[in-house]
């Protein structure tokens, strides 16, 4: 297994970067990419050459995707190999004054996944925590991205 990953270098610049397969740290999911999808932003990031509160460049690239859980961290709870997920693309800290009221899409500490468009993904313990969902049988990687 080898990775490897669009990384956003500039406006309108994209390279693939070839290395080994991440690791997940003891809190962190490893994921095999089954598919990640193109939205709008991602056409405006690719563009604009990035976006001030998403990602500076260089960075991996795409924030939409679903897969199969490779490696749960060891201190993952609820998550095991083979599970097939799909991973928000932002996850709110939930303790924020917007997160209490229930307004996690405003959240003061909003962070972004990005790294979409690679084999395999590290996903960080907040988006373990908030923003991985299983997968129905019926549903493929494509849809759910």
């Amino acid at each position: 297994m080898e990775q490897l990953t669009a990384w956003l270098t500039g406006p309108e610049s994209i390279e693939f970067r070839g290395g080994p397969v991440p690791q997940p740290g003891p809190e962190e999911l490893l994921i095999s990419v089954g598919a990640a999808v193109t939205c709008g932003t991602d056409v405006k990031v690719y563009r604009r050459g990035g976006h001030p509160k998403m990602l500076e460049v260089p960075s991996p690239f795409g924030h939409e995707l679903a897969g199969t859980i490779l490696s749960p961290g060891e201190a993952v709870e609820g998550w095991r190999e083979g599970e097939r997920v799909v991973v928000s693309n932002s996850a709110s800290c939930g303790s924020c004054d917007f997160c209490v009221r229930g307004n996690e899409n405003l959240c003061a500490d909003l962070v972004y996944l990005n790294g979409a468009f690679s084999r395999y993904l590290v996903v960080p313990a907040r988006f373990v925590e908030r923003g991985v969902y299983r997968l129905p049988d019926h549903l493929g990687f494509a849809e759910a991205a």
